[in-house]
């Protein structure tokens, strides 16, 4: 009863970086190029690529092109977004902001398409 009261009901019990459907960017601003470009540039603060690349990409994860960023962002989302969510990564980079996390969430929730 005091989460609902301090908190409100919608926001009881969920954790900021848990992926979820709420807030997202209407469909016409959801782009997996605009996600692909913040991930794989290397010259953007906020990449992943600096460490998940190459032949050993950091945890298996290899974010270094947007194709191959695509199929890890698709199947391991819940774990990715929780570690730019909690600013947990990129280690050495620029933490992530809402409207990245925004981008990132819509696009998964419209579908996850390769556009």
């Amino acid at each position: 009863m005091l989460c609902v009261v301090l908190l409100g009901a919608s926001s009881c019990g969920r954790d900021a970086e848990q992926l979820n459907c709420d807030d997202i960017l209407p469909a016409e601003q959801t782009s997996y190029h605009e996600l692909a470009l913040i991930i794989t540039n290397t010259q953007d603060p906020r990449n992943c690529s600096q460490c998940h690349n190459g032949d050993e990409p950091a945890r298996g994860l290899n974010l270094e092109t947007p194709q191959s960023a695509y199929f890890t962002l698709r199947d391991r989302i819940d774990r990715i977004y929780a570690n730019v969510a909690t600013g947990e990564m990129p280690e050495d980079g620029l933490t992530w902001g809402e409207p990245e996390l925004r981008l990132l969430r819509s696009w998964y929730c419209r579908g996850a398409l390769y556009d």
